[in-house]
This record gives structure tokens, sequence and C-alpha cells, in this order.
């Protein structure tokens, strides 16, 4: 490059990180609270669009981070896992995220989920009960 000339194909973006933790709603509410775990060997992606940009496995106490991420938009989520529910954040689930340089990362893009037991039942009233083994059609 000729000394005065200019080149805007360059990009001295800064490139930054992020980070967040996926834990264990044990009560289904919707929020961290205190004593609820994190939950390790969860995948969490950056998308841009459709494409995949990044992807990453929680650690042992539930935390994850992406480092060199460049400035741009993109959505942060979590790949579902079966038995488990998640409660944070709200519907769709994920994070619109537009990262800008020199402008302070995001941090605390936590998950939260819960464990679905997968019980159901109905309850029965004990007359119905009774009127049944009363006409033999249920034995003991």
């Amino acid at each position: 490059m000729v000394p005065g000339s200019s080149d805007l194909s360059w990009d001295a973006g800064f490139y930054s990180s992020i980070s967040g933790m996926k834990f264990e709603d044990l009560n289904g509410n919707s929020a961290k609270d205190i004593g609820e775990p994190g939950l390790t060997g969860w995948i969490i992606k950056i998308m841009s669009g459709a494409t995949e940009i990044a992807s990453t496995q929680t650690d042992a106490d539930g935390a994850y981070s992406f480092t060199d991420i460049a400035p741009g938009s993109y959505t942060i989520e979590e790949v579902a896992q079966s038995g488990w529910t998640q409660s944070y954040p709200a519907t769709p689930g994920t994070y619109p995220l537009t990262l800008v340089s020199g402008v302070a990362r995001p941090t605390n893009i936590d998950f939260g989920n819960y464990w679905s037991t997968g019980l159901s039942g109905m309850k029965r009233h004990p007359v119905w009960l009774a009127e049944l083994l009363r006409a033999g059609s249920v034995h003991g």
C-alpha cells in the first residue's frame, strides 16, 4: 500500500468475548436463585442466521464463554436435551446479540432449565373406586 492511500477492506474492529451460565432451575421460577447449581456438558451456540459461528460446552460449574467474536449480529442459544424444559430466558429461549467495537462485552447470558419428570396421572374419587369394587370390576 502506498503511503497516504487507504484500503477500506481492512477491519480494525475489536473482537469481543461473551460469557454466561447454564443452571438448573430447581423451582422452575425462570430465575437463577441462590443454591441452584450449574449444569455441565450442555452445548451453547452462537448463530448468525442459520449458520453456526461457534459452539462450546458448559464446564463443571455450568459456565461457558466465547472469545474472539467479531463485531456483528448474532443469536445465542442452547441445544435442548431430552427430559429438560427451558425456563430462562423467556420464549423463544434465545438471546439476540449485537457486538459493537469499543462497547463493553455482554456477560451473564444465562440459560435455565428444569428436569421434566414426565409423570402424569388422574385423581380418582374414592366413591368411584368403591362402586367398582362392589361391582367386582376391580380385583385386589
